[in-house]
């Protein structure tokens, strides 16, 4: 347990609002743990219990940061921990494409790091057909516990597309399943032919409440309206805030979901994801060609040999 004292420097004496709470962190004024919607001032003392706690938190100014369990072991039991310090651990708002993937290494990093965030009933993401080409003899599963049991699902795909859909994934034997006592996913692909089972990554997916994540998100769309903060810097900051507090999401997900939710900040996220995505893609046609030029440059270095 670490109890964390909050010296805001020149926000002291103001109001921090609670975007989201992860976790069971604790208000010493209230004596309850925080939750989102609660105000509190600069100088109460929060306490974490666990080092996955985490809480998001946005000044009257509108800046958004974290206060994050402390990885140090402070000598004193109530550690003086600075706002201006905790600001700088925070992800940049930033929004966010859909990648694709050129290795397995890639892949791997990607879906190992962090959580995946389902903002819908499915998500799509697409894959290097050299490296991964997908028919029915040669696709991705999912493999998972659930209960007692272990579980492989077979993942849809639509040309070099991988189709991951929520209903799909928690469907056995027919009969729909409860996704919350599945665990320990687990990403690869399959090649039946040479019955090759390519590990990618220990996948963690997260599918948020609606409700929780709407009421978590309007705290910061509210505050930042008042601040009378542009659209554009207003869906940047959901990015980060998502990416921040849960996990990776893909831009065309957060896309849609931000026209259902804020249609009014429907035009500004089209802009931002257009421009994220077309700097992914040029990315991608340059990672494929470097990937392409070091295959080449295998098979010349395999012909000498």
């Amino acid at each position: 347990m670490a109890a964390l004292l909050i010296l805001a420097g020149q926000t002291f004496g103001q109001n921090l609002y609670v975007i989201a709470a992860r976790g069971n962190v604790k208000s010493k004024k209230t004596g309850k743990n925080l939750r989102s919607g609660d105000i509190i001032p600069t100088d109460d003392i929060l306490t974490f219990r666990d080092q996955t706690d985490l809480l998001s938190l946005m000044t009257e100014e509108g800046a958004r940061f974290v206060v994050a369990y402390p990885l140090k072991r402070f000598k004193k039991k109530k550690a003086e921990y600075p706002l201006d310090l905790v600001r700088t651990q925070g992800a940049p708002a930033t929004y966010p494409a859909d990648p694709s993937f050129f290795s397995n290494a890639e892949a791997k990093a990607f879906f190992s790091t962090r959580p995946f965030v389902f903002l819908g009933p499915e998500t799509r993401f697409r894959m290097n057909k050299k490296v991964f080409p997908m028919s029915r003899a040669l696709f991705f599963y999912m493999n998972y516990d659930f209960k007692e049991d272990n579980i492989d699902k077979k993942i849809d795909y639509r040309g070099d597309t991988v189709i991951l859909a929520k209903r799909a994934l928690f469907k056995i034997d027919g009969k729909e399943v409860d996704g919350k006592y599945a665990e320990n996913f687990q990403f690869y692909y399959y090649n039946q032919p040479k019955n090759q089972h390519t590990f990618l990554g220990k996948m963690q997916p997260y599918f948020p409440v609606d409700e929780r994540l709407k009421e978590e998100t309007d705290v910061l769309v509210n505050r930042l309206t008042l601040r009378q903060a542009t659209p554009e810097t207003i869906v940047k900051e959901l990015a980060g805030f998502m990416q921040q507090h849960y996990g990776n999401v893909w831009g065309s997900d957060l896309t849609q979901w931000v026209k259902e939710q804020y249609p009014a900040l429907a035009g500004a996220a089209d802009a931002a994801y257009a421009v994220a995505q077309t700097e992914a893609d040029a990315a991608a046609k340059v990672a494929a060609a470097e990937a392409l030029a070091a295959e080449k440059a295998n098979k010349n270095k395999n012909k000498r040999k």
